[in-house]
């Protein structure tokens, strides 16, 4: 149950050092998710990392990830990992993730407890006038520290290396794909047009 009374907290600008370490620590294990996702598609769609990065658009990881998943089975790529439990892990430690990245710091001024301030989603219909309140019109600060972090850190390292599980399983039907699905190059193409054109037998002359 959400209590009624509201305190102030002040923010706080700079974080204990085994916090600030610990929340680098996650950023950087999702931005190498994100960056492992990317890849997926680049492979599934036989690109290269260059022409992946000019031509494909890189939305949110759990959209990504979905993206994966349908490139997959059009590639009639099989997987042994369970792609559903990396899934629910992904868009729980993206969340997560996004309350580092982008959530306001608080510090109780007597118990020096540490505060992670959400702005998203909406209090329980029990606050106040029992009406459902935005979270960004009244933010709600709850208690978040080092426990909490290190958890996030531990999560995203075990989904990145399922993650990099995937890929290696990617990775080893590749050579089937590019054989299977690769599309001719232009060179190619012009290619067989021209030794199409030379097999083509010389049109008939009319008699005089």
């Amino acid at each position: 149950m959400v209590s009624s009374t509201t305190v102030m907290l002040p923010t706080l600008y700079k974080l204990p050092p085994e916090l600030t370490e610990r929340i680098g620590h996650a950023i950087v294990a999702f931005s190498y998710i994100e960056f492992l996702l990317s890849n997926m598609v680049y492979d599934l769609l036989l690109l290269g990392q260059k022409e992946g990065r000019l031509a494909v658009r890189e939305p949110r990881a759990k959209d990504r990830f979905e993206l994966i998943l349908d490139l997959a089975e059009l590639r009639e790529v099989k997987f042994e990992i369970d792609v559903n439990a990396i899934s629910i892990a992904l868009e729980d430690v993206e969340r997560r993730r996004n309350y580092l990245a982008h959530g306001v710091w608080l510090q109780h001024p007597k118990t020096q407890q540490t505060f992670l301030r959400l702005t998203k989603g909406k209090w329980p219909k029990n606050h106040d006038r029992h009406a459902q309140v935005k979270r960004l019109i009244m933010p709600e600060a709850k208690e978040f520290g080092l426990p909490e972090v290190t958890q996030i850190c531990k999560d995203t390292d075990v989904l990145a290396a399922s993650l990099i599980d995937m890929h290696l399983e990617i990775e080893a039907q590749l050579p089937a794909l590019i054989k299977k699905f690769q599309s001719p190059t232009l060179s190619e193409l012009h290619s067989q047009d021209h030794t199409q054109k030379q097999q083509e037998p010389p049109p008939e002359s009319s008699g005089g």
